[in-house]
């Protein structure tokens, strides 16, 4: 876990493929084409680029999408226990930011 002496916040690193935690996850993740997605291991994602850059959206909207995300995020380890060989999500780990 990295920090810069007087901001806010923390950046720290997940393995989500060598270390599964599902079942204890409470992350969101945020995509480098500003997408949303509450769930490494599911293609559901929420556009928050065009949200933030747009000039009649506010803190509300912002929040609501936000919190729109976390009520609909996975519990558990299910989309893990029906993975097969085939890659669970459509994008590459790479694109994901995990």
């Amino acid at each position: 876990v990295w920090s810069i002496a007087g901001g806010h916040g923390r950046l720290g690193v997940i393995s989500g493929l060598s270390g599964h935690y599902c079942q204890n996850c409470n992350r969101l993740r945020l995509t480098c084409d500003g997408r949303l997605r509450p769930c490494l291991y599911s293609d559901k994602e929420y556009r928050l680029r065009q949200l933030i850059r747009s000039p009649k959206a506010g803190d509300e909207q912002l929040l609501k999408v936000l919190r729109l995300a976390l009520a609909r995020k996975p519990m558990g380890h299910k989309l893990l226990s029906e993975r097969t060989r085939n890659a669970v999500c459509a994008k590459a780990m790479t694109a994901i930011g995990g």
